[in-house]
Order: C-alpha cells, then sequence, then structure tokens
C-alpha cells in the first residue's frame, strides 16, 4: 500500500465522500487511489477555489470539506530535471504550512511517518473546524513514472525523449 492509498483509506474511514482539488503529477498516486475508491474527486481551476468549495461543502453539509493540496514548490527541481534542463541551483523549499494555519487561527498538524497518518487525521476529525493536515510527499515514483518509463516509450515509438 504506498501513501496515496493509505491515505484515502484513512479519508474513507473518516467518512470523506468528496476530495476538491487539482490532480498533478505530485499527487498521482492519492489521485489513483481515488480513482478505484468511494470518494468522489472534484476538479477545480486553482487551489483556493478548491479550499473555498471544500470549506462550503462541509459548512453546508456538516460533513468534512477536504481540499487537495500539491506541494508545486518543491517540484521545480525535479520539473528541470525532468524536461532535461541543466540544474540551475533553483531551489524553492515549502513554506510551513502548519506555522502559517495557527498565525491565522487555524489548527495545523504534520504528518512525520506513514504510520502517523491515520492517528493525526483521527485526531483532526472530531473537532470540526478548519484543520490543516500537511502530509510528505514522495517524488521518487513520479521520476519513475513520468521520466524513465515516458522516455522509454517514446524511444521505442521513435518519437524524441
Amino acid at each position: 500500500m504506498n501513501g496515496g492509498e493509505l491515505l484515502v483509506s484513512a479519508l474513507e474511514n473518516e467518512g470523506v465522500t468528496q476530495i476538491f482539488g487539482l490532480p498533478g503529477e505530485e499527487n498521482l498516486p492519492m489521485v489513483e487511489a481515488l480513482r478505484r475508491s468511494s470518494i468522489k474527486l472534484v476538479v477545480t481551476r486553482h487551489e483556493q477555489a478548491a479550499a473555498f468549495m471544500a470549506a462550503t461543502h462541509g459548512r453546508l453539509t456538516g460533513r468534512p470539506g477536504v481540499c487537495l493540496q500539491d506541494n508545486a514548490f518543491g517540484m521545480i527541481r525535479w520539473k528541470q530535471e525532468a524536461d532535461g534542463f541543466p540544474d540551475f541551483g533553483m531551489s524553492f523549499g515549502n513554506p510551513d504550512f502548519v506555522a502559517f494555519a495557527k498565525a491565522h487561527g487555524v489548527e495545523g498538524s504534520r504528518v512525520e511517518s506513514a504510520g502517523g497518518l491515520a492517528p493525526t487525521l483521527e485526531a483532526a476529525f472530531p473537532g470540526g473546524g478548519v484543520h490543516l493536515v500537511v502530509a510528505p510527499v514522495d517524488y521518487s515514483e513520479n521520476k519513475r513514472v513520468l521520466s524513465a518509463e515516458l522516455r522509454a516509450d517514446a524511444t521505442k515509438e521513435g518519437r524524441p525523449p
């Protein structure tokens, strides 16, 4: 079971029926797990819209409103490498979203390991209201699937990688 499957399973256990957000290369394992689950992914054009929709869903239904946010800041170096550009030393770390949430009066938690995911979600849901949960992203699968496999397929088909 990968991290995306573990997260989706934990969200199903918490009664989540919809997630609002953008599918992308950063969250492919979770998007694939959602495709096979009972949770509906509502695709939005922007993460801000996803956050508003999740908040509105929560207020109107009394059910958890969940927003899928990617860590695009951390993807810059990976995207440079995947597209064959040299490393220009551009490295942007992600902001501390938990500290940012707390500074704005919102509860926030950080998942430190796969084993900590379920307990963190279990602690977040009973309190109601907004609770930000930050989970780490492992980009190694992206490199394998989106770089190595796509290049191999292109080469087999006679296209430039």
